[in-house]
C-alpha cells in the first residue's frame, strides 16, 4: 500500500511540476506580447527609416572631389557639382525608406 500512495504522490507532483512549466512557459508569451504590441507593429530592417548622414568631407576644404567614402556617412550619394566650379564640391546623401537627405559641401582649394 506504501508503494501505490508513493506513485500517486510521485504522479501528483509530476502534475505540478508539468502544470508550472506550462504556466511560466505561457506567462513569458504574454509577456512577449504585451511588450510587442506596445512597441507597435514590428519593423523589418527592408522597413526602417534611415536618415542620409554626410561623410567626413563634409565641410573641409579638399584639393579634389571627395570619394563617396568620404562624402557620405550613410546613405547613396547624389552629386550636385562633382567638379568644384563654383568652388566648392556639392552633394546630397540620400536616406532609405523616406529617411532625410543630408545636404553636403566642401570647399575647393585654391591650387596654384
Amino acid at each position: 500500500m506504501k508503494n501505490k500512495s508513493n506513485l500517486i504522490a510521485y504522479g501528483l507532483m509530476s502534475l505540478a511540476l508539468v502544470v508550472g512549466i506550462f504556466l511560466s512557459v505561457k506567462s513569458v508569451n504574454q509577456s512577449q506580447d504585451t511588450r510587442s504590441s506596445a512597441a507597435g507593429e514590428e519593423t523589418s530592417l527592408d522597413e526602417m527609416v534611415i536618415d542620409g548622414v554626410c561623410g567626413t568631407a563634409n565641410g573641409t576644404t579638399v584639393e579634389m572631389a571627395p570619394t563617396d567614402d568620404e562624402a557620405c556617412d550613410i546613405g547613396a550619394i547624389n552629386w550636385y557639382d562633382s567638379e568644384g566650379s563654383d568652388g566648392d564640391y556639392n552633394w546630397s546623401c540620400i536616406g532609405t525608406t523616406n529617411g532625410q537627405v543630408d545636404d553636403c559641401t566642401a570647399t575647393a582649394a585654391v591650387l596654384e
